[in-house]
């Protein structure tokens, strides 16, 4: 129902599985998934904390709960619930990403290119990451390997490659 784009009905049916099994955790955080879709962001922060009540080494609800927090301009929050999704799940790309591409947002570039780079060393083919990484590198005046990461990042996007969101190549291509 989710993937049909029939989330309130994707939401019922959720409710009505927690109602037989009030204790599954990844119920609770598909539904967050299912609210938050539904511009529901405090229940679905509900959801999620529910979620990491019942299992808080569940890695997914930190990385989803860190999402609405930052929607809601609540960053420091956000990475926290982000630095507990990376702890729990150090393999886990989107942790990563989602914390690189949360630390560029707070202008934090020293702080953002581990997180960029860990992404792209698990998944290379994770979207956008090529290019805001370099761009956070830019920021600090980081230029090591930057004519073949340029010349990377330009074949991907030639290719047709989500390689950088469009914001992130101002400073980057002619």
């Amino acid at each position: 129902l989710f993937q049909l784009r029939r989330l309130d009905v994707a939401a019922d049916s959720l409710r009505a599985a927690l109602k037989l099994a009030p204790d599954h955790a990844p119920a609770h955080n598909i539904l967050g998934v299912v609210l938050s879709n539904l511009g529901y962001s405090d229940a679905a922060l509900e959801s999620y904390n529910t979620a990491i009540r019942l299992m808080p080494n569940f890695a997914s609800p930190y990385i989803n709960r860190s999402l609405v927090l930052r929607h809601q301009g609540r960053f420091e929050e956000s990475l926290a619930s982000l630095d507990r999704a990376v702890a729990l799940a150090p393999n886990n790309p989107n942790a990563h990403s989602n914390r690189g591409s949360l630390l560029t947002e707070m202008n934090q570039p020293a702080a953002a290119i581990p997180s960029l780079s860990r992404a792209l060393q698990i998944n290379p083919a994770m979207p956008f990451l090529p290019g805001i990484r370099m761009l956070n590198k830019m920021f600090l005046c980081d230029w090591s390997n930057f004519d073949r990461e340029l010349a990377d990042l330009s074949a991907k996007i030639a290719r047709g490659e989500p390689a950088a969101p469009t914001w992130s190549l101002v400073g980057l291509l002619n």
